[in-house]
């Protein structure tokens, strides 16, 4: 119950100053409805024990608040909910943005590893999300039931089979980018019926794209460029004072 209440409790401390947010070496700040990883919850040894635990976390959360806070209005989902495949998160390195505005493929691109997202589903239904921390070969939860987050990856399940053929064994990876507010969702399966190797769809939730329409890496590149040099242009001599004096 003590770690219930001390994640309740940083539910309270996550929105940070729009600039706090931009320094490109660090990873996105959170969004409302999560919280700062708690140093003194329990690890495990695998990320389906931690989610597990997350959501025993989340349940006994939402019965003392309002599901509606968190974006969950039926805990009976909730409960009945498993662990799905872990979705790889990561932050692009913002200097090499700078400097690139071309590429075949994200996989390639420099990019620094965030906290791991882990659905939470109910026949195939996308419930919520759990996000967990990896240090010393042990996972501990970091965060849990990110609205918005939660929102997009129910699209992309939706969408998923559309492109991927075999729905859920897709891997999906979320690639966010420091400054733009710009989320990547890297979908990666066989399709079904075709002798491929594996194939790549990305979504952006960025300046017009859609989530429920790829997008081809060249021309999502080519625009991540250009708003990068705008955004350092604008704000780049802000942020080394900024860092002057932290």
């Amino acid at each position: 119950m003590k770690h219930v209440k001390n994640m309740i409790y940083r539910w309270g401390l996550c929105l940070l100053p729009v600039l706090s947010a931009c320094n490109p070496s660090s990873s996105p700040a959170s969004e409302p409805g999560q919280q700062t990883p708690d140093t003194s919850s329990p690890g495990f040894s695998s990320p389906q024990e931690a989610a597990a635990q997350g959501q025993k976390d989340l349940l006994a959360i939402l019965r003392m608040h309002s599901g509606d806070t968190y974006g969950i209005t039926d805990t009976t989902l909730l409960a009945k909910a498993v662990p799905g495949n872990p979705v790889m998160h990561y932050v692009l390195d913002f200097q090499r943005l700078l400097q690139i505005d071309s590429a075949n493929s994200l996989s390639d691109f420099p990019k620094e590893e965030a906290n791991t997202i882990v659905p939470l589903v109910t026949d195939g239904q996308l419930v919520t999300i759990v996000e967990l921390s990896h240090q010393d070969q042990q996972w501990k939860v970091a965060a849990l039931a990110g609205k918005a987050l939660t929102d997009d990856l129910q699209v992309i399940y939706q969408i998923m089979p559309r492109y991927a053929g075999i729905g859920q064994g897709a891997q999906i990876q979320l690639i966010e980018v420091p400054n733009l507010q710009a989320k990547l969702f890297v979908v990666r399966a066989n399709p079904q019926g075709e002798r491929l190797g594996p194939q790549e769809w990305v979504f952006a939730r960025y300046a017009g794209f859609s989530l429920r329409e790829p997008v081809p890496v060249s021309t999502l590149m080519s625009v991540l460029h250009r708003d990068a040099v705008q955004f350092q242009r604008e704000y780049g001599e802000q942020l080394k004072k900024q860092k002057l004096t932290e």
